[in-house]
């Protein structure tokens, strides 16, 4: 087998080095959308014998017939390499539709790289600071004893929205909920510190086999109201 090709889901880089250590097998990252019919940037065998060193993370490079850039989310001005902003892409057989901006954020480095920091609707507001969901959730990945960990917005009347964080540890890790939030003070901001981390034996996936967002979001709701004492927690 020449390189093992994926996609559709972030693929965690030393999860592919692992493989690639144990299999002696590429892993040749694509990105894409369904909007696009199909992957718009990919690595090849060539970048990867290459680059893979030094651009380990990334999705690899825009398709031949496929133009990207990142951009201001607020203002839609073009950015320049190493910036990071929202996606968009041009594809030349629909060069007359113009730019179509994705929801992720991303930045593209000097060597044509792209890489995906999460998705633009991920980011909520706590009372004024943006948190990135999916910057928690790679925070509390790094954690030895956390295999899985999935982040999502909660309604507070205060601050709008706080973060709530689910995680799947370890077989046989005596971590607590408490160790991880203490753990994660020291390598974070105060604000971005989720309100609810509850140790989940399992999540809930959808048809895709991806974490169930919304379940989790009424798992983790639920929670918090039972810990405030707030009327028809019951």
């Amino acid at each position: 087998m020449d390189g093992w090709i994926t996609g559709s889901a972030r693929v965690d880089a030393d999860l592919q080095l692992e493989f690639e250590e144990n299999f002696g097998v590429p892993v040749l990252v694509a990105y894409g959308a369904t909007e696009f019919g199909g992957a718009i940037a990919a690595w090849t065998l060539e970048d990867h014998r290459k680059w893979i060193a030094t651009k380990r993370g990334s999705v690899g490079r825009a398709h031949g017939d496929v133009e990207l850039r990142t951009v201001d989310p607020e203002t839609g001005a073009p950015l320049e390499p190493g910036q990071s902003g929202l996606l968009e892409a041009m594809i030349a057989t629909r060069r007359d539709e113009g730019w179509f901006r994705t929801n992720d954020l991303a930045h593209i480095d000097e060597d044509g790289f792209i890489f995906i920091e999460g998705r633009f609707d991920d980011v909520i507001i706590r009372g004024g600071f943006k948190v990135s969901l999916g910057e928690l959730e790679r925070l509390f990945e790094s954690h030895p004893d956390v295999t899985l960990a999935a982040a999502v917005g909660l309604p507070d009347p205060r601050l709008g929205e706080v973060p709530g964080v689910g995680v799947k540890v370890r077989d046989g890790a005596q971590v607590t909920s408490a160790e991880l939030l203490t753990w994660a003070r020291e390598l974070t901001a105060p604000y971005k510190i989720p309100t609810v981390l509850e140790i989940v034996d399992d999540f809930i996936y959808g048809p895709s086999y991806k974490v169930d967002r919304v379940e989790l979001r009424e798992r983790l709701t639920k929670i918090a109201a039972e810990r405030s004492g707030a009327p028809g927690s019951e």
